[in-house]
């Protein structure tokens, strides 16, 4: 510059020179941070000094991550830009410090019954999903009943307890008997027969502990039917178990029912207007019971009083402990009196002038008719006047059989009144003419009676 315009009094020789500018010292100083383990790094800063010409640099910071232990660790910071080639930069680093995370745990606190898991205790600020849980020594699931102080006891398998900084309450827990319930099964069986195996449910066993039930009842094998309590009576082993339970029990029912009995109408030759025994087939009876263990008296009856088959009904006994079924199957086959005496002489025989043992013989030139007769009684006696007989049959002559027997004349008529040759009063009366019989022949005959039974006779006509 020549601002008095004297450059031209000079020969001037003119050399360039180099202007050499060197990178301007700075200086980036970072600033300590702390944080919690396991939250999250703060947004780290620093300060330079020595920027020129409002310049503007970006820095950025690496340190511990979220997962860091507690500790203290470097804050490095990276200073970058388009103007950061002109600093000389020196750094100055911060650090960042991990304190301990709060922990809370609060031991359980409440109810529960005998046998059962503790309540859950309570742990708050567990950091990064750490495997840290808590646990209680005491009470266990076989501590007895009562309260307890319940001390939390963290467990720690990682090893990340030392991040934290552990606030621990103590809990108060009750521990309350269990229910056990037993209850007999009810049953059902016959009378007479064994008792099932008596069996029941228990309920409620904690720990697997050996509680076991027998139960038991009044009723034996002979016990009437009815209904009988099933008792159970538990036993706990040890005994000191039975502290740790609120017991109830069941009683069962044991019904004895009664068993099926039949009773069978027998049957019977009943001779007529006589009277009907009580007979009868028992089929059913246990325990060796018979007949005198029912109540009431057998009686039986038909459903007929005249002479054949009638159907034999028995009825009049019972009983609680059998089910009875009275079988009407029996016969009552009603006859004539057998032979012996009607009240007016002898009965179902044939009579005089005819004997009985088959020895009779009249000369035929001297009998042109012989009186036939014979008289049927009713168990009292008394001589049957109304039709007796099915057919009269002559049978064999000389002891050679007639050919189907013949049947023969008649008919007998009853008779009131006195019969012929003695033969006494009230019979049945047939006067049989000799005209057509042959001297020298032995006759025989059979008198048919409605009751199936008969009267034979014979004799000789010399």
């Amino acid at each position: 510059m020549d601002p008095t315009l004297k450059l031209g009094n000079y020969a001037v020789t003119s050399i360039n020179g180099v202007l050499t500018i060197a990178p301007s010292p700075l200086t980036f100083t970072v600033a300590n941070a702390s944080r919690v383990y396991g939250n999250p790094n703060p947004a780290f800063t620093g300060t330079f000094v020595g920027l020129k010409n409002g310049d503007v640099l970006t820095v950025t910071f690496t340190s511990a991550d979220v997962a860091s232990p507690l500790g203290i660790y470097p804050i490095v910071p990276v200073v970058s830009g388009a103007k950061a080639i002109d600093y000389l930069i020196v750094v100055n680093g911060g650090v960042l410090t991990i304190t301990p995370a709060p922990l809370s745990v609060q031991g359980a606190s409440g109810n529960r019954l005998y046998g059962d898991p503790n309540p859950p205790s309570t742990i708050s600020g567990l950091k990064n999903n750490d495997n840290i849980t808590v646990t209680l020594a005491s009470p266990t699931n076989t501590s007895a009943p009562g309260t307890y102080v319940t001390v939390p006891v963290l467990v720690d398998p990682t090893n990340k307890l030392g991040n934290y900084a552990v606030t621990s309450k103590n809990g108060s827990l009750t521990v309350n008997k269990a229910p056990l319930s037993v209850t007999a099964n009810s049953l059902s069986r016959p009378f007479g027969s064994a008792n099932p195996t008596l069996a029941g449910v228990i309920t409620g066993i904690k720990n697997g502990e050996n509680i076991t039930a027998t139960y038991s009842t009044t009723a034996i094998q002979a016990s009437n039917v009815g209904t009988f309590a099933i008792t159970p009576a538990v036993s706990f082993s040890p005994s000191g178990l039975s502290g740790n339970y609120n017991l109830t029990t069941a009683a069962g029912t044991l019904t004895i029912t009664a068993v099926p009995l039949t009773i069978t109408s027998n049957n019977q030759t009943v001779v007529l207007n006589g009277a009907i025994a009580a007979s009868a087939a028992y089929s059913g009876f246990v325990l060796g019971q018979g007949p005198t263990n029912l109540s009431g008296t057998l009686s039986c009856s038909s459903n007929g009083s005249t002479i054949g088959t009638h159907t034999l009904s028995c009825s009049g006994q019972s009983s609680t402990n059998y089910t009875i079924s009275f079988v009407n199957t029996g016969v009552e086959t009603v006859i004539y009196a057998p032979v012996g005496t009607c009240s007016n002489g002898p009965g179902h025989q044939i009579l005089a002038p005819i004997a009985t043992n088959g020895g009779t013989q009249f000369t035929k030139a001297t009998t042109p008719t012989i009186p036939l007769q014979f008289r049927v009684c009713d168990a009292k006696g008394a001589a049957i006047s109304s039709t007796v007989i099915s057919s009269f049959t002559l049978t064999s002559i000389n002891g050679v059989p007639a050919s189907s027997p013949a049947p023969q004349g008649g008919p007998f008529a009853f008779v009131g009144g006195t019969l012929l040759n003695g033969a006494g009063s009230a019979g049945w009366q047939f006067v049989l003419s000799t005209s057509n019989l042959t001297a020298g022949n032995t006759y025989a005959y059979t008198i048919n009676l409605n009751d199936s039974t008969s009267i034979p006779f014979q004799f000789r006509l010399n």
